[in-house]
């Protein structure tokens, strides 16, 4: 027998060995598929979550522009000193 030859035995343990440890690994694999499986769902919320803030904070904004723009609201009811032609008045 050479020295580069496997005996049938030595496959057999190498077998029990592999036999051994593959539950271990295919576990690891599965936490694996689990954390990015998390992780693209907790982007997906993030962006979600994002897109709702942004289209309100927007629609807030325009609502603001457009009472000041439509004149719903003038400068002495936001609080500015005014003078008799409701321009904001400059000390």
């Amino acid at each position: 027998m050479k020295n580069n030859e496997i005996t049938n035995e030595q496959l057999n343990k190498i077998s029990e060995l592999i036999g051994e440890v593959r539950p271990y690994f295919l576990a690891q694999i599965k936490k694996e598929k689990a954390k990015a499986r998390n992780l693209k769902i907790s982007l997906v919320a993030a962006v979600f979550l994002f897109a709702i803030i942004s289209t309100t904070t927007i629609g807030f904004q325009f609502g603001l522009a457009d009472t000041i723009v439509y004149h719903n609201i003038n400068a002495q009811e936001m609080g500015f000193p005014t003078d008799e032609y409701g321009f904001i008045t400059v000390y």
